[in-house]
């Protein structure tokens, strides 16, 4: 018995068991997690929070409320804010101000409309129809899929004034084509992806999101082409 003893005590010595926390003391795992919010890090939510309310509730460009909201946090957080621009892609910054610019160039001086009217006065509607899903999907590379759509539907309108296509069909196929290229990197949500990417992946990121916008320019009105605007007529 004193043998079978010592073999328990031989076995429960060999057993793993967990490590009791020390009194008033803390486990890893606790003393890992934080446990309070730092000042910087409440400043930040208050001026994100104001930012929002200031753009939602009264109107102002979010733009601007942002762009002061980053200098407010420069002064009052100086040290942990140091480093941060040189974080920004300014490049992509540029570059995205300039294509913005043009593109509402193009609108504002009627090159758009005069685009669509030039379509609309092709002889088949069909094709007409592919021409601008192909028109759409090139522009919101370089602009707001929103915008391009509120810029294109009422040229469907014109284009299918005389026909009996169907326009939820078609106006769907367009929709699909000008968001499908939304991760180019001239646009908007492309641009925010190269920008926030680690600098030594930029060029790689850049690279992808461009071939994946080239193939979509031209798979997007192939498919939906196919699969929506055919049917619909």
């Amino acid at each position: 018995m004193g043998a079978g003893g010592s073999a328990d005590v031989a076995l429960g010595g060999d057993r793993d068991e967990p490590p009791s926390p020390s009194a008033g003391g803390k486990t890893d795992l606790q003393s890992s997690t934080p446990s309070e919010v730092e000042p910087a890090q409440l400043v930040t939510l208050v001026t994100l929070l104001g930012v929002a309310a200031l753009a939602l509730g009264f109107g102002f460009d979010v733009g601007t409320c942002a762009l002061g909201a980053a200098v407010l946090l420069n002064l009052l957080l100086p040290r942990s804010s140091a480093g941060a621009t040189k974080l920004i892609g300014w490049n992509i910054i540029l570059l995205i101000c300039g294509i913005v610019t043009y593109v509402d160039l193009l609108q504002s001086s009627g090159a758009m409309d005069m685009l669509g009217h030039g379509l609309a006065g092709i002889g088949s509607p069909m094709f007409a129809v592919i021409l601008l899903l192909v028109a759409g999907s090139l522009t919101s590379a370089f602009a707001s899929s929103a915008g391009i759509m509120g810029a294109f539907v009422p040229l469907l309108a014109v284009m299918l004034a005389g026909s009996e296509a169907n326009t939820v069909l078609i106006t769907t196929a367009l929709a699909i084509c000008v968001t499908l290229v939304d991760a180019a990197p001239f646009s908007s949500v492309g641009a925010l992806v190269v920008s926030n990417s680690p600098e030594h992946e930029r060029s790689s990121v850049h690279s992808g999101l461009l071939r994946w916008a080239a193939a979509m320019v031209v798979l997007g009105p192939l498919m939906t082409g196919l699969a929506l605007v055919w049917p619909a007529f």
